[in-house]
């Protein structure tokens, strides 16, 4: 972006320079030879003709396999090895009592009557048993309404994803990524209708809204996206006894 800054910058100089050495009434059009040679240059300089293989060293110029590259780096950049080991592991004390902390006060407890005021004050009484005891299966019984300890649970796993969507998410998807807002969708379809408006080319919006959306996810589905994202087996399966309890 900065090299394209300069290139228009040069361009900007040199025409306002040739435009002031011609008078008023001069009709010949300002030669172009200049700004032709300063294009390829910038081209031939912006052009990818070798890559280096960050592991091995190895310097490819054959073009497939110079895209081949950028898919590799990209591929392990977007799934980094801190971040799939942060979303592993037992949950931890810590990881309850942040999500305990973060949940609204007042609401309706669950079906066995202790509401989120019970654990804030007696967190240090229940606090390791609840990381201890979490996968044992003895300690989940069907509900209707869900309690208080299993919206701890999986509010912190909810907390570890969302340390590391915002790298795997595009730009485009901004529900539910902390740090975006969906008045970024409305200024992007604002600008794409003033430029389809600019270019006199159709556009047309489409709205969807998928009835239960959230209810009709495909759990199979969802752990083979987690895996071909690089979750480890640990974070995927660790939602799976929530899943059948609910």
């Amino acid at each position: 972006m900065a090299e394209m800054a300069t290139f228009v910058q040069q361009l900007k100089q040199e025409h306002c320079s040739e435009h002031e050495s011609k008078t008023d009434n001069e009709t010949t059009p300002i030669p172009q030879t200049t700004s032709k040679s300063l294009e390829k240059k910038h081209r031939a300089k912006q052009a990818i003709t070798s890559i280096r293989v960050p592991d091995t060293g190895l310097i490819h110029h054959d073009p497939f396999k110079i895209l081949a590259t950028w898919r590799s780096y990209y591929q392990c950049l977007f799934t980094a090895e801190s971040e799939v080991e942060s979303c592993e592991g037992e949950l931890s004390e810590a990881d309850c009592r942040a999500a305990l902390h973060g949940m609204s006060r007042g609401k309706t407890p669950g079906s066995d009557g202790f509401p989120i005021e019970f654990f804030v004050s007696f967190w240090d009484l229940l606090g390791p048993d609840l990381k201890d005891d979490r996968l044992e299966t003895k300690n989940y019984r069907p509900i209707s309404l869900l309690n208080v300890d299993y919206k701890i649970a999986t509010r912190a796993i909810s907390g570890r994803l969302l340390g590391v969507i915002g790298s795997i998410v595009g730009y485009d998807q901004t529900c539910g990524i902390p740090g975006r807002t969906i008045s970024e969708n409305l200024m992007l379809m604002r600008d794409l209708i003033e430029y389809a408006d600019w270019a006199d080319i159709s556009l047309a919006l489409l709205s969807l809204d998928q009835e239960k959306a959230f209810d009709r996810v495909d759990w199979s589905f969802l752990q083979r996206i987690l895996h071909t994202f690089g979750f480890g087996n640990s974070f995927r399966q660790m939602d799976l006894p929530f899943l059948f309890q609910c």
